[in-house]
């Protein structure tokens, strides 16, 4: 493990002395669990934000196969019933 110097406003030192006596934690235990869960969201959203553009592109290539096959339906349809008459 590294040692780094880090400076906290005084509110957060109190916070975190605080919750470190109630969590039984020392306050370098609080901080590394503090930056994983900060980094394990910060992982988590850019993934949300990866399958939102992947959701947006497949409805965007599923809305164009539609129309295609739509039209293609229709023509077929067409020739269908005008050789029925």
């Amino acid at each position: 493990m590294e040692k780094i110097i880090i400076t906290i406003s005084n509110d957060l030192l109190e916070g975190m002395n605080l919750a470190s006596e109630r969590l039984n934690k020392s306050r370098s235990q609080l901080i590394r669990q503090a930056i994983a869960d900060f980094l394990k969201q910060l992982r988590q959203k850019e993934f949300d934000e990866l399958m939102a553009e992947g959701y947006r592109e497949t409805s965007e290539v599923s809305s164009n196969i539609i129309s295609e096959s739509l039209e293609l339906q229709s023509e077929a349809a067409g020739k269908v019933w005008s050789k029925d008459e």
